[in-house]
């Protein structure tokens, strides 16, 4: 998804409901850390269809926290950092969750959140080394949600596990693309 694209779903889908939020875009950042141990624990009970709806909204509140910001100019450089953080803390809930559920490879899940996590370090390092945000091309994270939410919506382990694969070669696309952009940009 072009940023142009997600700004335009954030504008069409997001804006009207963050107008009627008048609540701190932290808290909105906090509550879907909230949501996403809860889809983890209905993950760890075998309870997909639940998992994934509770993930699902994880997710959405995810993308809610920067509307509110932008649309009640609230936005922060901390709540930009704690917004990441989230991220972060939401996929290693929902990756260990399937681990310890047992529905993928202890070595696939590990390598598919080392590889997201290092990415995401990438382009943190990569923006300070060029004092500004370089941005994502791809909503990678968004995309990772979506098809997680599939994969434990089918409730199989082949779906989970699948998905997981799928996660894993979108981690590694997104650190490889964002060192073949930072090898262009700094030489």
């Amino acid at each position: 998804m072009e940023i142009k694209t997600k700004s335009r779903i954030e504008a069409t889908l997001l804006a009207p409901i963050a107008k009627r939020m008048n609540i701190s875009p932290d808290c909105i950042t906090a509550f879907s850390i909230l949501l996403c141990i809860i889809a983890g624990y209905f993950v760890l009970q075998n309870s997909l269809a639940y998992g994934a709806l509770f993930w699902l909204l994880s997710g959405i509140f995810d993308s809610l926290d920067g509307a509110i910001a932008k649309t009640h100019r609230r936005s922060t450089k901390f709540g930009s950092l704690f917004d990441k953080v989230a991220d972060r803390i939401n996929d290693a809930i929902i990756l260990c969750a399937i681990i310890l559920a047992g529905l993928v490879e202890l070595w696939i899940g590990l390598a598919a959140l080392v590889l997201i996590t290092i990415a995401s370090y990438a382009s943190a390092c990569l923006d300070a080394q060029v004092e500004k945000t370089t941005g994502e091309r791809i909503s990678l994270r968004a995309v990772r949600t979506g098809i997680i939410f599939i994969g434990l919506l089918l409730g199989m382990k082949i779906s989970v596990q699948y998905a997981v694969y799928i996660v894993l070669v979108i981690g590694a696309y997104a650190l490889a693309s964002r060192l073949i952009y930072a090898k262009r940009v700094l030489g």
